[in-house]
């Protein structure tokens, strides 16, 4: 009866020890596989924050283009002689290009904000409010056709212009900040 008692209890240790083992395997590979699929995740979002900034940047540029090209032909337009119906013409579409290029920044801000982070948002918030402003400006000193030289203060465009580039620099710096950090 000893031996009997003994291999069930030896036997009883087995199981026991196996289920242990089985437990403490299992903990385990829960706990790698969540952590290799928040590596995952965190990789994922880096790359899409990555593409929506790059993409994000590269607008504001065209931007940026558009609204030096704008103010360039408003500016010699506006010093002119005689303004012309093709002076106008000329930045009519030069108006639109700089809109269409707000567009586009305006729909990458949506971008922004879906990748986040939030703070990033409100920063790209920051920066669209005095562009708004100074494409508003440029298109309140658009000439009239038919006019001589007209003389302009432009002391309110250049603010805008300084305050726009300093928010812009702001969100650049914050959105490398971005990847800066550990964890996003």
């Amino acid at each position: 009866m000893d031996q009997g008692l003994a291999a069930v209890l030896g036997a009883s240790v087995g199981v026991i020890g196996t289920l242990g083992t089985a437990v403490l395997t299992y903990a385990a590979t829960r706990s790698q596989v969540r952590d290799q699929q928040r590596g995952a995740h965190l990789a994922w979002l880096r790359d899409t924050r990555m593409r929506t900034y790059t993409d994000l940047f590269t607008t504001i540029e065209q931007l940026d283009t558009a609204l030096e090209v704008y103010e360039a032909r408003i500016k010699a337009v506006r010093r002119k002689q005689t303004i012309s119906a093709a002076d106008l013409d000329s930045i009519t579409a030069l108006k639109q290009a700089a809109h269409a290029a707000y567009s586009r920044v305006n729909h990458q801000g949506v971008q922004v904000s879906v990748a986040g982070p939030e703070w990033l948002t409100e920063k790209f918030a920051d920066f669209l409010e005095p562009t708004e402003g100074l494409l508003a400006k440029l298109d309140s000193l658009v000439p009239q056709e038919g006019s001589g030289p007209v003389h302009a203060d432009y002391n309110e465009l250049d603010a805008l212009t300084s305050v726009t580039v300093e928010r812009f620099n702001d969100l650049h710096h914050d959105a490398r900040s971005v990847f800066e950090k550990p964890n996003p």
